[in-house]
């Protein structure tokens, strides 16, 4: 993000990723309490852990095409 963003802009564009990441918790509470309550939290730690490795994996492969480009 530094490398894009021009600096007399960073400090909006930090506010406004930390202000989506704020609004995205009570959705995430919506989702994850009603399967915790249901199934048990251990269930929902290891449902939410295989959604975060999946993310990651899937983050990896969009990036890794455009990386080799820059390199090549």
């Amino acid at each position: 993000m530094k490398e894009t963003i021009a600096p007399q802009r960073m400090g909006r564009a930090f506010s406004l990723i930390g202000s989506l990441s704020s609004a995205t918790m009570p959705l995430g509470l919506v989702i994850a309490a009603p399967i915790a309550e249901s199934r048990g939290v251990p269930f929902w730690f290891f449902v939410a852990g295989i959604a975060v490795l999946l993310l990651t994996l899937i983050s990896i492969l969009l990036v890794l095409p455009y990386k080799e480009g820059l390199q090549g």
